[in-house]
């Protein structure tokens, strides 16, 4: 059987209701991580259970949470991916 393709760095963000909601920050968010890198993929997931401070994104595997994300977070998302690659 032949082994999956996993990617080596992988953002989990929230889809519930209140996350996926901001439509303008995941839309930046996937247009940015496409353009700079080809080895990181982007997943949705359920709800987090912290809808107070949505939209939540997960960088792993380096255990970084990003809450109350905007359009403005997405260069630090990017920032700390660069980081981990070098």
């Amino acid at each position: 059987m032949k082994k999956p393709d996993f990617p080596d760095i992988a953002l989990f963000a929230c889809n519930g209701s209140k996350c996926g909601k901001h439509k303008d920050f995941r839309k930046t968010l996937k247009s940015e991580i496409k353009d700079n890198f080809k080895d990181v993929e982007i997943f949705r997931t359920e709800c987090t259970d912290r809808c107070k401070h949505a939209p939540i994104v997960s960088l792993q595997p380096i255990n970084i949470w990003y809450y109350e994300c905007t359009e403005s977070t997405v260069s630090s998302i990017i920032k700390e991916i660069k980081k981990v690659r070098n």
